[in-house]
């Protein structure tokens, strides 16, 4: 099977007499007509973390100060996570090119290449025991591709004129068109300065769907232009183009273990997560909104994305909150009260 059919999801009209219900209606029969559609899932696609992690622990015994003891933990992680698409290490979602899974390679979006961690633990000669756990991560990637705008590029009927850049027949193509083999992932200013070039001298262009329109003498070059079946202009960031930051958080908690009789321990704590109240972000989508010259174009890429987020209340969006449960990792200043007791 070499890619999916040209238009899938598309529903077929009962007609007299019936058609076989296995026709799709895609534009091109591929290898077999009869496959329609389906979703396979074979090893032939991969994803690789690759790491070195040194960690260092002291452990303090005499007194300092007010304390008697205590234990200093320091990390640090270099990684490299790189996939044919997707994020998940055991098996990657869904390829950057279906008629050949391992055609591209590139960051994965859990990619942070830099690591830091440290925690300490003190024990008070009065009782209570302070802890501290500080992590710092580096940005994550933001990785490019075409938006589709009715957020299915597999039951979008055309879109494979639009924006299927390399003919696999699955439209939101990677962005830059990327060369085969590994890419990486754009800052937010290289991006801009790609997407520029990108609208001068390629957009407007025909994908190998319509290629093959025009080679079957179905359409002109010019009819599909006005069809708007050509790759599409691409929306240029606005000033000030918000930047995947990283990850930063210190929590601090204080116990006090106090014994009652011989089996009776009561431990009350109160834990404050993100003491300093770092401002944590998710990354910015990588869907690259698009538009067709005519009145009122090119409008505003939506907030969150990697093209419509300027700096200031609009980053907002990707800002992480508390959630639903009870503590979301990288939220907004929480405290935690709690009482153990182990008889």
């Amino acid at each position: 099977l070499k890619g999916l059919p040209a238009s899938v999801g598309v529903q077929v009209p009962a007609t007299t007499p019936a058609r076989d219900p296995r026709n799709f209606g895609a534009a091109f029969a591929g290898v077999n007509p009869l496959v329609g559609q389906g979703s396979f899932q074979s090893s032939i696609g991969q994803a690789v973390y690759d790491g070195v992690h040194i960690a260092l622990r002291q452990s303090v015994g005499h007194q300092f100060f007010i304390f008697h003891g205590g234990d200093l933990y320091l990390s640090y992680t270099f990684s490299k996570f790189l996939s044919t698409g997707g994020d998940d290490p055991s098996q990657s979602s869904t390829a950057y090119d279906f008629r050949n899974p391992e055609r591209y390679k590139g960051p994965s979006p859990l990619d942070r290449r830099h690591q830091f961690s440290a925690g300490w633990t003190l024990q008070s000669v009065y009782g209570p025991k302070l802890s501290f756990i500080g992590r710092y991560a580096s940005p994550a990637p933001t990785v490019a591709s075409l938006l589709v705008d009715t957020g299915n590029p597999q039951a979008t009927p055309g879109e494979i004129y639009r924006t299927d850049f390399v003919g696999d027949g699955t439209p939101g193509n990677l962005f830059p068109f990327a060369k085969v083999g590994t890419f990486k992932a754009l800052s937010a200013s290289d991006l801009a300065s790609a997407i520029k070039t990108y609208n001068s001298t390629q957009a407007e262009s025909l994908t190998p769907a319509g290629q093959a329109l025009v080679s079957a003498s179905l359409f002109t070059r010019t009819q599909l232009t006005t069809l708007r079946a050509a790759t599409p202009f691409i929306i240029v960031p606005p000033a000030g183009q918000f930047s995947n930051p990283g990850f930063k958080s210190l929590d601090a908690a204080i116990s006090w273990p106090l014994k009652i009789g011989e089996r009776l321990n009561i431990e009350p704590s109160a834990r404050v997560y993100n003491v300093l109240n770092f401002a944590n972000f998710q990354a910015a989508s990588g869907q690259l909104a698009s538009y067709y010259p005519g009145p009122g174009q090119p409008v505003t890429a939506g907030a969150g994305s990697a093209n419509g987020t300027p700096s200031g209340a609009a980053r907002d969006v990707l800002r992480i909150a508390p959630g639903s449960g009870v503590y979301n990792y990288g939220s907004p200043r929480q405290i935690e009260l709690g009482v153990r007791i182990t008889f």
